[in-house]
């Protein structure tokens, strides 16, 4: 049963990763690194064949590609942290 499972979420996140790429959602590049991380666990344990996940991957990029979508999703810059000065000593 846990083969169902995962075949399940992998066609969602494939629907996902394909909805939001073809509407240039700004979000799609982290539904792409999501369906990508999936597809290679469900293909490393034999659910779906690795060629099919291969395939899908490629095509999938070539319409990032085609749509100028960066495939790596945008982080946030992280605002520098001010280090505490140790106390002086007495």
């Amino acid at each position: 049963m846990r083969n169902v499972a995962l075949a399940s979420k992998y066609r969602t996140c494939l629907k996902q990763a394909r909805q939001a790429i073809t509407a240039g959602a700004p979000d799609a590049a982290a539904k792409w690194a999501e369906f990508v991380s999936v597809a290679d666990s469900v293909s490393g344990k034999g659910t779906v064949p690795p060629n099919r996940t291969a395939r899908i991957k490629a095509r999938l990029a070539a319409e990032m590609r085609a749509r100028k979508i960066s495939p790596r999703p945008a982080v946030a810059a992280a605002a520098p942290t001010e280090q505490a000065s140790p106390a002086p000593a007495a």
